[in-house]
Protein backbone atom coordinates (compact mmCIF):
# COMPACT_ATOMS: atom_id res chain seq x y z
CA UNK A 1 0.00 0.00 0.00
CA UNK A 2 1.39 3.47 -0.92
CA UNK A 3 1.82 5.82 2.08
CA UNK A 4 2.45 9.68 2.11
CA UNK A 5 6.65 8.26 2.88
CA UNK A 6 7.29 5.79 -0.04
CA UNK A 7 5.54 8.65 -2.25
CA UNK A 8 7.40 11.23 -1.47
CA UNK A 9 10.42 8.89 -2.11
CA UNK A 10 9.28 7.70 -5.25
CA UNK A 11 8.95 11.11 -6.19
CA UNK A 12 12.27 12.27 -4.99
CA UNK A 13 14.04 9.74 -6.98
CA UNK A 14 11.70 11.24 -10.41
CA UNK A 15 13.20 14.38 -9.79
CA UNK A 16 16.89 12.79 -9.28
CA UNK A 17 16.39 11.18 -12.53
CA UNK A 18 14.91 14.40 -14.33
CA UNK A 19 17.88 16.47 -13.44
CA UNK A 20 20.27 13.62 -14.17
CA UNK A 21 18.55 13.57 -17.84
CA UNK A 22 17.46 17.31 -18.74
CA UNK A 23 19.91 19.25 -16.55
CA UNK A 24 19.30 21.92 -14.02
CA UNK A 25 16.16 23.49 -13.79
CA UNK A 26 14.22 25.96 -11.66
CA UNK A 27 11.91 24.68 -9.54
CA UNK A 28 8.72 25.53 -11.45
CA UNK A 29 10.16 23.96 -14.55
CA UNK A 30 10.58 20.65 -12.31
CA UNK A 31 7.21 20.88 -10.96
CA UNK A 32 5.95 20.75 -14.77
CA UNK A 33 7.98 18.24 -15.70
CA UNK A 34 6.52 16.16 -12.79
CA UNK A 35 2.91 17.27 -12.64
CA UNK A 36 3.59 18.39 -9.50
CA UNK A 37 2.23 21.59 -7.85
CA UNK A 38 5.32 23.95 -6.45
CA UNK A 39 4.70 23.23 -2.91
CA UNK A 40 4.85 19.40 -3.50
CA UNK A 41 8.41 20.24 -5.46
CA UNK A 42 9.44 22.64 -2.59
CA UNK A 43 9.38 19.80 0.04
CA UNK A 44 11.28 17.51 -2.38
CA UNK A 45 13.89 19.61 -3.06
CA UNK A 46 14.37 20.36 0.46
CA UNK A 47 14.76 17.05 1.77
CA UNK A 48 17.42 16.45 -1.58
CA UNK A 49 18.92 19.73 0.01
CA UNK A 50 19.18 18.05 3.17
CA UNK A 51 20.84 14.78 1.78
CA UNK A 52 23.03 16.83 -0.01
CA UNK A 53 22.21 15.58 -3.61
CA UNK A 54 21.45 18.49 -4.89
CA UNK A 55 22.46 22.32 -5.08
CA UNK A 56 21.27 25.76 -6.00
CA UNK A 57 22.66 28.21 -8.46
CA UNK A 58 21.85 31.08 -9.33
CA UNK A 59 20.53 32.36 -13.28
CA UNK A 60 20.01 30.57 -15.69
CA UNK A 61 16.52 29.09 -15.23
CA UNK A 62 14.75 30.05 -18.41
CA UNK A 63 13.75 33.34 -20.11
CA UNK A 64 10.76 32.69 -19.30
CA UNK A 65 11.67 32.45 -15.96
CA UNK A 66 13.71 35.12 -15.55
CA UNK A 67 10.92 37.20 -17.25
CA UNK A 68 8.16 36.24 -14.58
CA UNK A 69 10.91 37.17 -11.74
CA UNK A 70 12.11 39.98 -13.07
CA UNK A 71 15.79 38.90 -11.45
CA UNK A 72 18.00 35.68 -12.39
CA UNK A 73 15.83 32.67 -11.14
CA UNK A 74 17.32 29.78 -9.14
CA UNK A 75 18.16 26.43 -10.55
CA UNK A 76 18.61 23.11 -8.94
CA UNK A 77 21.15 20.70 -10.17
CA UNK A 78 22.16 17.46 -9.45
CA UNK A 79 25.69 17.73 -6.85
CA UNK A 80 27.82 15.19 -8.78
CA UNK A 81 30.38 14.71 -6.46
CA UNK A 82 28.10 13.60 -3.40
CA UNK A 83 27.95 10.24 -4.08
CA UNK A 84 30.33 7.57 -5.30
CA UNK A 85 29.18 4.37 -6.97
CA UNK A 86 31.11 1.36 -8.06
CA UNK A 87 30.51 -1.13 -11.19
CA UNK A 88 32.47 -4.45 -11.23
CA UNK A 89 32.79 -6.55 -14.49
CA UNK A 90 33.58 -9.88 -13.58
CA UNK A 91 35.29 -11.00 -17.45
CA UNK A 92 36.78 -14.16 -18.59
CA UNK A 93 40.08 -12.90 -18.49
CA UNK A 94 39.82 -9.55 -16.00
CA UNK A 95 38.15 -7.95 -13.24
CA UNK A 96 37.75 -4.04 -14.00
CA UNK A 97 36.32 -1.80 -11.51
CA UNK A 98 35.08 1.96 -12.32
CA UNK A 99 33.97 4.68 -9.94
CA UNK A 100 31.37 7.11 -11.46
CA UNK A 101 29.79 9.80 -9.37
CA UNK A 102 25.90 10.84 -9.14
CA UNK A 103 25.97 12.69 -12.39
CA UNK A 104 27.08 9.33 -14.22
CA UNK A 105 30.84 10.46 -15.32
CA UNK A 106 33.35 7.53 -14.25
CA UNK A 107 35.98 9.26 -12.63
CA UNK A 108 38.57 6.32 -11.98
CA UNK A 109 39.19 3.04 -13.26
CA UNK A 110 41.12 -0.04 -11.84
CA UNK A 111 41.35 -3.52 -14.17
CA UNK A 112 43.63 -6.60 -13.44
CA UNK A 113 44.06 -9.52 -15.33
CA UNK A 114 42.27 -12.62 -14.31
CA UNK A 115 41.74 -16.09 -15.15
CA UNK A 116 38.07 -16.75 -14.06
CA UNK A 117 37.23 -20.41 -14.99
CA UNK A 118 40.32 -21.07 -12.80
CA UNK A 119 39.47 -19.92 -9.83
CA UNK A 120 36.32 -20.79 -7.60
CA UNK A 121 33.17 -18.50 -7.14
CA UNK A 122 34.34 -17.70 -3.53
CA UNK A 123 37.66 -17.03 -4.47
CA UNK A 124 36.46 -14.24 -7.02
CA UNK A 125 34.18 -12.83 -4.73
CA UNK A 126 36.86 -12.72 -1.99
CA UNK A 127 39.33 -11.13 -5.18
CA UNK A 128 36.82 -8.73 -6.35
CA UNK A 129 36.32 -7.62 -2.70
CA UNK A 130 39.64 -6.42 -2.27
CA UNK A 131 39.98 -4.60 -5.40
CA UNK A 132 36.45 -2.57 -4.15
CA UNK A 133 38.63 -1.99 -0.93
CA UNK A 134 41.19 -0.97 -2.43
CA UNK A 135 39.32 1.92 -4.75
CA UNK A 136 37.45 2.66 -1.83
CA UNK A 137 40.56 3.60 0.65
CA UNK A 138 41.68 5.58 -2.93
CA UNK A 139 38.86 7.57 -2.54
CA UNK A 140 38.64 8.51 1.68
CA UNK A 141 38.42 12.22 1.97
CA UNK A 142 37.64 12.85 -1.54
CA UNK A 143 34.56 11.68 -3.56
CA UNK A 144 31.17 11.37 -1.92
CA UNK A 145 30.26 8.09 0.00
CA UNK A 146 29.78 5.10 -1.81
CA UNK A 147 26.57 4.19 -2.13
CA UNK A 148 26.32 0.88 -3.64
CA UNK A 149 28.16 -1.64 -6.19
CA UNK A 150 26.98 -3.53 -9.41
CA UNK A 151 28.77 -6.33 -10.44
CA UNK A 152 28.06 -7.54 -14.08
CA UNK A 153 29.20 -10.89 -15.46
CA UNK A 154 29.26 -12.84 -18.41
CA UNK A 155 26.41 -15.16 -17.24
CA UNK A 156 22.70 -15.60 -17.13
CA UNK A 157 21.73 -14.24 -13.29
CA UNK A 158 18.44 -14.28 -11.72
CA UNK A 159 17.81 -12.43 -8.43
CA UNK A 160 21.85 -12.79 -7.32
CA UNK A 161 22.37 -16.14 -8.83
CA UNK A 162 24.71 -17.04 -11.88
CA UNK A 163 22.24 -19.57 -13.27
CA UNK A 164 24.56 -20.32 -15.87
CA UNK A 165 27.77 -19.06 -16.90
CA UNK A 166 29.25 -21.01 -19.60
CA UNK A 167 32.45 -19.23 -20.01
CA UNK A 168 33.24 -19.18 -16.29
CA UNK A 169 32.14 -23.18 -15.59
CA UNK A 170 29.85 -21.79 -13.11
CA UNK A 171 26.66 -22.90 -12.57
CA UNK A 172 23.93 -22.09 -9.79
CA UNK A 173 26.02 -19.88 -8.17
CA UNK A 174 24.89 -17.84 -5.61
CA UNK A 175 27.12 -14.80 -6.30
CA UNK A 176 25.43 -11.90 -4.69
CA UNK A 177 25.22 -13.83 -1.24
CA UNK A 178 29.08 -14.13 -1.61
CA UNK A 179 29.85 -10.66 -2.73
CA UNK A 180 27.66 -9.58 0.62
CA UNK A 181 29.69 -11.64 2.36
CA UNK A 182 33.40 -10.90 1.11
CA UNK A 183 32.64 -7.55 1.44
CA UNK A 184 31.61 -7.05 4.74
CA UNK A 185 30.05 -3.42 4.47
CA UNK A 186 26.44 -2.48 4.22
CA UNK A 187 26.64 -1.65 0.75
CA UNK A 188 24.03 -2.43 -1.96
CA UNK A 189 24.83 -4.99 -3.90
CA UNK A 190 23.50 -5.56 -7.70
CA UNK A 191 24.32 -8.56 -10.05
CA UNK A 192 23.20 -8.33 -13.20
CA UNK A 193 24.24 -10.26 -16.39
CA UNK A 194 26.96 -7.93 -19.03
CA UNK A 195 24.95 -7.16 -21.73
CA UNK A 196 21.79 -5.93 -19.46
CA UNK A 197 24.47 -3.49 -17.51
CA UNK A 198 25.53 -2.51 -20.60
CA UNK A 199 22.49 -1.77 -22.01
CA UNK A 200 21.23 0.29 -19.06
CA UNK A 201 24.50 2.39 -18.93
CA UNK A 202 24.22 3.56 -22.62
CA UNK A 203 20.33 4.18 -22.64
CA UNK A 204 19.80 5.77 -18.81
CA UNK A 205 20.79 9.12 -19.80
CA UNK A 206 18.96 9.08 -22.86
CA UNK A 207 15.53 10.90 -22.82
CA UNK A 208 13.57 7.92 -23.06
CA UNK A 209 10.18 7.62 -25.24
CA UNK A 210 7.62 5.17 -23.73
CA UNK A 211 7.34 3.63 -27.08
CA UNK A 212 11.32 3.60 -27.62
CA UNK A 213 13.29 0.13 -28.01
CA UNK A 214 17.02 0.19 -28.13
CA UNK A 215 18.92 -3.42 -28.55
CA UNK A 216 22.55 -3.65 -27.22
CA UNK A 217 25.21 -6.30 -28.39
CA UNK A 218 27.97 -6.97 -26.05
CA UNK A 219 30.04 -9.35 -28.22
CA UNK A 220 33.68 -10.35 -26.65
CA UNK A 221 34.47 -14.00 -25.31
CA UNK A 222 30.87 -14.56 -26.26
CA UNK A 223 28.03 -12.47 -27.82
CA UNK A 224 25.13 -11.53 -25.67
CA UNK A 225 22.49 -8.90 -25.77
CA UNK A 226 20.08 -6.67 -23.36
CA UNK A 227 16.63 -4.85 -24.53
CA UNK A 228 15.73 -1.10 -23.23
CA UNK A 229 11.71 0.02 -23.64
CA UNK A 230 11.23 2.94 -22.62
CA UNK A 231 14.10 3.37 -20.97
CA UNK A 232 13.31 0.02 -18.85
CA UNK A 233 15.26 -3.05 -19.02
CA UNK A 234 13.07 -5.74 -20.69
CA UNK A 235 14.11 -9.60 -19.23
CA UNK A 236 11.07 -11.20 -21.27
CA UNK A 237 9.02 -14.22 -19.65
CA UNK A 238 12.23 -16.25 -18.19
CA UNK A 239 14.16 -13.33 -17.49
CA UNK A 240 16.51 -14.04 -20.23
CA UNK A 241 15.97 -12.00 -23.01
CA UNK A 242 18.50 -10.58 -25.40
CA UNK A 243 20.50 -13.76 -24.67
CA UNK A 244 21.71 -14.89 -28.53
CA UNK A 245 25.17 -16.32 -27.72
CA UNK A 246 25.29 -19.85 -27.33
CA UNK A 247 23.16 -20.98 -29.49
CA UNK A 248 23.26 -24.74 -30.35
CA UNK A 249 23.76 -25.61 -33.99
CA UNK A 250 24.59 -28.46 -35.32
CA UNK A 251 27.49 -31.09 -34.29
CA UNK A 252 30.98 -29.83 -34.64
CA UNK A 253 30.48 -25.86 -33.32
CA UNK A 254 33.16 -23.17 -32.45
CA UNK A 255 33.67 -20.38 -29.96
CA UNK A 256 36.18 -18.55 -28.83
CA UNK A 257 36.18 -19.82 -25.24
CA UNK A 258 35.74 -22.95 -23.46
CA UNK A 259 34.72 -25.43 -26.29
CA UNK A 260 31.28 -26.89 -26.40
CA UNK A 261 30.30 -29.07 -29.28
CA UNK A 262 27.44 -27.75 -31.33
CA UNK A 263 27.70 -23.84 -30.29
CA UNK A 264 27.89 -20.89 -31.80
Amino acid sequence: MATPRSIRYLNEVRALNALFRRGGMSRADLARRLNLNRASVGYIIRDLLAAGLVRERSGGAGRAARARAGRPGIVVELDSGSATFLGVEIGVDHIAVVAIDLGGKAFLRRSVEYRTSARSPAFTARRVAELVGAVARSLEGGRGRIQGVCVAIPALVRDGTVVNGLMLGWRDVPLGDLLREALGRRLPVLVENDANALAIGETYGMASNPTETVVCLDIENGAGGGIVIGGELFRGATGFSGELGQLPLGGAGFTAGRPRSGHL
